[in-house]
């Protein structure tokens, strides 16, 4: 079609007009009678989310399936995302983005024709595992690209925030604390400190890697990763 000059040509049971460069939303479908066949306008499909401009809206797309009836429509933010599908009755459902491990992209070639394609998303559920598709959009390229990187960062924000609880909870107990235990409350007594093994010495070494992997991939800045290692190097 890429040579092909603007008019109607027939598409899935009907005609679609070709502007010249690229298909628009403008289908008819065909009808009998039990005279003659009479070309009718189907009514207007929705191409856009209704939240598409809302604030945190990072990604949205809206399905564009052959029967033009109730559309999937899907958003994402920082945190989530959003899907609808149904016609009688809606099913809307919500994703953790760091639960999404897995992003391919697929396109028939009907789909191609219409200019669309599939997004598969595998979700891996504290119950197991989930196959979700967003079917028949038009931005599935745009969506891939932006749910791999969402889902890639906020996996990094949550493993982030699991290494400092870790270094937190390892720090020196409050009993130990001087000025800690209030009055009339005796504070354990800590024990001399040794020598760190060379297990734990291994460790300190191997969560400073990490904390530079995350601030290389700009999840935690310089000073919070400089404050980290000091901590952690003072273990040693």
């Amino acid at each position: 079609m890429s040579n092909a000059s603007p008019g109607w040509y027939p598409v899935d049971g009907g005609q679609r007009y070709w502007d010249g460069q690229q298909w628009t939303e403008h289908f008819h479908s065909q009808t009998e009678n039990s005279r003659t066949q009479q070309w009718q306008p189907q009514a207007k499909v929705e191409t856009r989310h209704p939240q598409a401009d809302a604030p945190g809206t990072l990604w949205s797309a809206v399905g564009r399936p052959l029967t033009h009836f109730a559309p999937g429509k899907y958003r994402l933010t920082e945190h989530y995302l959003f899907f609808e599908k149904g016609a009688l009755r809606t099913n809307a459902q919500q994703i953790p983005v760091h639960e999404i491990y897995d992003v391919d992209a697929k396109q028939t070639v009907t789909q191609k024709a219409r200019g669309v394609g599939t997004i598969t998303l595998f979700v891996q559920r504290s119950n197991g595992r989930e196959v979700v598709k967003i079917e028949d959009i038009a931005e599935f390229r745009e969506g891939v690209s932006e749910l791999n990187r969402v889902a890639h960062e906020r996996r990094l924000v949550m493993q982030t925030r699991a290494t400092t609880q870790t270094i937190n909870y390892s720090g020196t107990p409050l009993g130990a604390v001087p000025g800690v235990g209030g009055a009339g409350v005796s504070a354990p007594v800590s024990e001399p400190q040794q020598a760190p093994a060379p297990a734990a010495a291994e460790d300190v070494i191997s969560q400073i890697q990490r904390l530079g992997s995350l601030h290389e991939a700009g999840v935690i800045t310089a000073d919070e990763f400089a404050a980290k290692k000091a901590e952690l190097l003072s273990r040693l």
